[in-house]
This record gives C-alpha cells, sequence and structure tokens, in this order.
C-alpha cells in the first residue's frame, strides 16, 4: 500500500479520536465493474480504449508487462465492494478495521486479452513482452475525446435559462486560474425517486443554509430546468439523448472551504447535522467530486485569459509575467484573426 494511502487512513483515524465517528479502510485490487461517476475503473478504461483502436484502426495492444501477460491476477468488482463498505458501515464488529477484498476467481491476461479484443469487434495484437502503457498510446489523443460522437452513446444538456445562483463569495481573486490553494467540491444531487418539485425547492433552501454558514467561502448552486426527454439536448447526432425519470431533476452545489479540516469540521458540526433528516426525504442520490483546479473562462460576461487562450496557457502566461501576451493588441488579434 502506497504512502499516499497509508498517510490518508492515518489522518481519518487521528480525526475519529476528535469526533464521533466510527472509520473502515477497504483495499481492494483492480476495481471493475459499473461505478457511476468514477473513472478509476478497469472496464472503462479497456473500454474506451478498445473503442480508440476500432474506431481509429490501431492494433489492440495489450498495454502490461510479460510478467502481467503470464501471471494470475484477479479484480475486485465494483457492487461488490459497494457491498462491503455497506456492511461494514452497518456492522458494529467491522467499525475501525481494515480489510482487503477480491473476487476470488484468478485469470491471466494472455487469456483474457483476446476474449475482450472479441467483445469489441477486434483483432488482439500480438505480444512480444514489450510494455506499451496506455499513457503513451493515447497522449495524442485528445482531440477524439473532444469528439463526442466517438466516445460516447449517450450526452444530455440541461438548461439554465435563469443562470446559477451564487449565494456566497468571500474568495479574493475572482478569475481564478490555475491549481488550487482552497478546498473546492461539486456535488450533484438527484431526486432519485423522490419527489422532483419539492426537491428543487429544498435545495434552493439548502444551499441558503449553507451560505449563511462562516465555514464556507463559496457556494453556489446549478438548478437548471426539469429535463424533457421530448426536446433532447445538445444537439449532437448519433448519440442518446434521454435520462430515465429520476434523472430529469437535478442540482449541483459549488462548495469552497479554506482546508479540509475545515470541511471537514463543518460537516461534523451541528448545524449541519440537523439538516440531514431533511436531506433523507428529498434527496436520492448524491456524489461529490473534488476540485484540483480552478479556471474561469467568463466573467462578467467577458472572457477571462483563459477563456480567450485556453486554460494551461494562460496559466503559463500569469506564471511567467509574459504582460505582453495581455496587450490589446494580442487581444484583439485573437478575437478578430486580424490585426487591424
Amino acid at each position: 500500500m502506497s504512502d499516499y494511502f497509508r498517510s490518508g487512513a492515518s489522518e481519518v483515524k487521528s480525526i475519529a479520536v476528535l469526533f464521533p465517528f466510527t472509520w473502515s479502510v477497504h483495499r481492494p485490487h483492480t476495481v471493475i465493474g459499473k461505478a457511476i461517476g468514477n473513472a478509476m475503473n478497469m472496464g472503462t478504461t479497456l473500454a474506451v480504449y478498445a473503442t480508440l483502436c476500432r474506431e481509429t484502426g490501431r492494433p489492440f495492444a495489450f498495454p502490461g508487462s510479460a510478467a502481467q501477460w503470464s501471471e494470475l491476477t484477479d479484480m475486485t468488482d465494483a457492487g461488490q465492494l459497494a457491498r462491503q463498505l455497506l456492511w461494514a458501515a452497518e456492522t458494529e464488529a467491522a467499525h475501525d478495521q481494515a480489510f482487503n477484498i477480491v473476487n476470488g476467481d484468478v485469470f491471466r491476461w494472455q487469456w483474457m486479452w483476446a476474449r475482450i479484443a472479441k467483445w469489441f469487434g477486434l483483432e488482439a495484437a500480438p505480444f512480444d513482452g514489450t510494455p506499451q502503457p496506455l499513457g503513451q498510446q493515447m497522449a495524442d489523443d485528445a482531440a477524439l475525446f473532444s469528439d463526442e460522437q466517438n466516445m460516447f452513446a449517450a450526452t444530455v444538456a440541461y438548461a439554465l435559462p435563469q443562470g446559477s445562483r451564487t449565494l456566497l463569495d468571500r474568495i479574493a481573486d475572482p478569475s481564478p486560474n490555475g491549481n488550487d490553494a482552497l478546498d473546492r467540491m461539486h456535488v450533484h444531487f438527484g431526486p432519485g425517486g423522490k419527489d422532483p418539485e419539492a426537491f428543487a425547492v429544498f435545495m434552493a433552501t439548502f444551499a441558503e443554509t449553507l451560505a449563511a454558514d462562516p465555514a464556507l467561502l463559496r457556494v453556489r448552486l446549478h438548478l437548471p430546468e426539469a429535463y424533457d426527454n421530448a426536446a433532447p439536448a445538445p444537439p449532437a447526432p448519433d448519440v442518446t439523448h434521454t435520462v430515465p425519470p429520476e434523472r430529469e431533476r437535478l442540482a449541483i452545489l459549488d462548495l469552497t472551504f479554506a482546508t479540509p479540516l475545515a470541511r471537514r469540521r463543518f460537516f461534523a458540526s451541528d448545524k449541519f447535522v440537523r439538516t440531514v433528516d431533511d436531506q433523507k426525504q428529498h434527496i436520492g442520490y448524491v456524489t461529490a467530486f473534488a476540485v484540483s483546479g480552478m479556471y474561469t473562462y467568463v466573467r462578467d460576461k467577458e472572457l477571462t485569459l483563459a477563456g480567450l487562450r485556453g486554460s494551461r496557457p494562460a496559466q503559463l502566461i500569469e506564471q511567467l509575467g509574459t504582460v505582453n501576451q495581455t496587450a490589446e493588441d494580442v487581444r484583439h488579434l485573437m478575437l478578430t484573426g486580424t490585426l487591424d
């Protein structure tokens, strides 16, 4: 287990001494299986790689080493892992413990690779023992990822005709562009099988409650209109634009804290705990995403430096202090394509 995971587990244990919660550590092998909102999944990785190979005609080459090709390995099913997590949370004897978890069945990639290829209508390329990491194979595939028809079977766009609500913003930099020093998270909520209209009303009130707490530096609510399957969006061909009833409504909260400790103290506070029953009544599912970088493309209806030049070039311009790249004539050139 890497130092990253050891330090994370140690931090959880130390905080548990201060707050009334239990913990458990779960150590899967390579995770595979349906897991919405999590791209760290062998199934997703292989599916994307196989799709690129099929659409571009490149060989479906095993990316690993000779040892990985020929030796026994195993996997951890995402559903099995989820069941263990639930069991550990609800079973007193499992509290404050660490667990390993694998499916228990083993295989060799030299046997599996051809079967994966067949599933995607491909021929498996011969393996000569030379590793071909996917990071190298797919380094120049950004353009393919930007074309949704190559990669996705479904995509939807929710309408925000009234825009988003910024209930609180105490962050000094109005247009951040780069790695983030604050603790930010985007949290996606949905009503699931609960009343969608009551869900929307609750989320507006819930956001106001969060914004009233001094622990929060920023609270922004995105509450789009209910998605209409009869008027699908966006206008892209050859992909599905429908959602199941439980996903017609959603809400996204953009939350910022000064530090992870401030965040954890807030979620352990009496004020937040008092909202839990109402959350259970109105929220059917929730998924949180940590934010490692912030890039502002439009501010007050004007393109920012990142919006004009792209996030990474803008970050480099700021770090190097290249003032000439922010001059008005350069901006005019980027907007119009001419120097006139």
